[in-house]
């Protein structure tokens, strides 16, 4: 599924699903873009569900809600038109440039994750 304009809406519309289709994929796929470093905590703060539910998810023991799906694919669609990505990996590479070690930087972005979550990165 392409993530256009046109796939996000204010009211989601249901998924086609058809037959081989393999939707678990397409989710896992599109919440890997948004979440990197993927955890079923994670998932489940994003979409405002328990973390045994995105568990579920994960394990195809539960299928995602169309809600959700449509909500994760509209961060993906923000994700991509922004800039964050490349201007992270611009800031990283300008502090190992300047010979800051590695631990230090990734104090500093788990510093950054608490003030963003209000919870320590996992």
């Amino acid at each position: 599924m392409m993530l256009t304009a046109s796939t996000i809406s204010r009211k989601p519309v249901p998924r086609r699903i058809n037959p081989g289709d393999r939707v678990d994929l397409l989710i896992k796929a599109l919440l890997q873009s948004v979440l990197p470093e993927m955890t079923s905590r994670r998932i489940g703060r994003l979409t405002g569900k328990s973390h045994r539910v995105a568990q579920k998810w994960l394990s195809d023991e539960m299928p995602v809600p169309d809600d959700v799906f449509h909500q994760v694919e509209a961060q993906a669609e923000l994700l991509k038109n922004s800039s964050f990505p490349a201007d992270l990996d611009a800031a990283i590479a300008k502090a190992t440039a300047a010979g800051l070690h590695p631990e230090i930087i990734a104090s500093h972005l788990a510093a950054q994750y608490k003030k963003v979550t209000g919870i320590e990165i996992e």
